[in-house]
């Protein structure tokens, strides 16, 4: 994970989170699965991550 979205990312995203924890108990209440995985979750960062890469540098950055 980037480390430079740790700081900001709760309080940007509060609602986000708080429905995603919901979601969460939900599932284990429910006994369900997520709609999302952690592969996911896993991915998604990856891109967010390589996409700032791109824009700081300017340059085309490979998804590992």
């Amino acid at each position: 994970m980037c480390a430079e979205y740790a700081g900001f990312f709760p309080e940007r995203f509060e609602e986000a989170c708080l429905i995603e924890v919901q979601e969460l108990v939900d599932c284990v209440l429910q006994n369900k699965a997520p709609g999302v995985s952690a592969y996911d979750g896993t991915k998604s960062t990856a891109i967010g991550c390589a996409a700032t890469e791109a824009w700081k540098t300017g340059k085309i950055v490979t998804i590992q």
